[in-house]
């Protein structure tokens, strides 16, 4: 192992053992080193906390510097995962969601704190009036009062009055967007966002294209899991790669390539509502406040899902990273991989693990 290495991977087993140093949210090393680095240590990874495979894109001064692929794409096949393999990406969809409502508002189409009932043809829960208190803001914020279970249609407390995640919220929202746009969810998303993003092997449904290179699911004991092949598109069914999500994350932060950031992700960005301590939810992001600035984040995949995800973004720093795995144990490599590449522990994985996999 040369020195550099060295010094890298004995950092990372340090911060692992002490609970990690707060250093900057800047890749320190030259993205070689953290190549070489990951190549030593993510295998070792995955197989300690058994997960199939994994892709990471690390972005560095607003630019993507590196994207990499470890680990099986099928366990039974032997089939490799590469850079190319194209995941569910699951609640990962939910910042795009949220960018292209914003887009819409910023465009006079929808008001981010007007009832979404207003937009619809028939009341979304008719025997409530509380209902009348679900806006864009309060679905983004994740203080609509919906649960999270798509099935489960009622409130659960007064919109806009405490933070609780809700996938049913986001599904309301983009049936909102349907009916404003006249489109196909889908199509709006790929016209919108994907194609002018040049997001090439991003999907929000199924593609036969994707057959060879799609990874397969796997349990929490290894087992491969059937392609959902989905046909509907929702707030929750993106099919992509992580060079793709990093591409949508550094035109999301800093669309024309500097430092300047455009009115929605400034929206994105600034906090609705306390989670818990230094820890509060955007429209469209989780928010981390730190010593050494905010870091947003997303999860995708709960408990039990086949594929766990993770992104996090420092605009200030022009940082970021995503994390794709095909493992439903995919979230036990989120932590210790950040701290591989910042060298710091962050508040939000504790919340994450009591929260979305307790």
């Amino acid at each position: 192992m040369n020195p550099l290495l060295h010094h890298v991977v004995t950092r990372i087993r340090s911060a692992e053992c002490i609970g990690g140093t707060h250093l900057s949210m800047k890749a320190e090393l030259p993205s070689d080193a953290i190549k070489e680095a990951l190549a030593v240590e993510v295998p070792r990874l995955l197989k300690e906390r058994h997960v199939e495979g994994v892709s990471i894109a690390l972005i560095s001064e607003r630019k993507i510097v590196l994207t990499v692929g470890y680990g099986l794409r099928n366990a039974v096949t032997g089939a490799p995962l590469t850079p190319q393999t194209i995941f569910e990406a699951y609640s990962l969809t939910k910042p795009l969601v949220a960018y292209r409502a914003l887009n819409l508002c910023q465009n006079g189409v929808l008001d981010l704190d007007r009832p979404l009932d207003d937009y619809r043809n028939t009341p979304y829960i008719g025997h409530d009036h509380r209902a009348g208190r679900i806006t864009a803001r309060t679905v983004l914020a994740h203080t609509s009062g919906l649960p999270d279970d798509e099935t489960e249609r009622r409130i659960t407390f007064t919109p806009g009055a405490q933070w609780s995640y809700s996938t049913q919220g986001y599904c309301l929202l983009q049936q909102v967007i349907d009916q404003i746009t006249a489109e196909r969810f889908d199509e709006t998303m790929k016209r919108h966002i994907l194609d002018p993003l040049v997001m090439p092997s991003s999907s929000f449904v199924w593609e036969d294209r994707f057959e060879s290179v799609m990874a397969q699911g796997h349990t929490t004991h290894g087992i491969p899991q059937g392609d959902r092949q989905i046909r509907v598109a929702d707030a929750d069914s993106l099919l992509t790669t992580a060079s793709d999500y990093a591409t949508f994350v550094v035109a999301c932060m800093w669309p024309d390539g500097g430092e300047s950031i455009d009115q929605p992700s400034r929206q994105m960005m600034q906090p609705q509502v306390s989670v818990t301590d230094n820890l509060y939810w955007g429209l469209g992001w989780g928010i981390e406040e730190t010593d050494d600035g905010v870091l947003l984040w997303h999860i995708g995949g709960g408990t039990g899902a086949p594929f766990q995800n993770f992104v996090g973004v420092s605009a200030s720093h022009g940082f970021g990273i995503v994390i794709l795995t095909n493992s439903a144990n995919g979230g036990a490599i989120f932590e210790p991989l950040i701290r591989m590449i910042t060298g710091r522990s962050f508040a939000l994985f504790k919340f994450v693990r009591d929260y979305f996999y307790g």
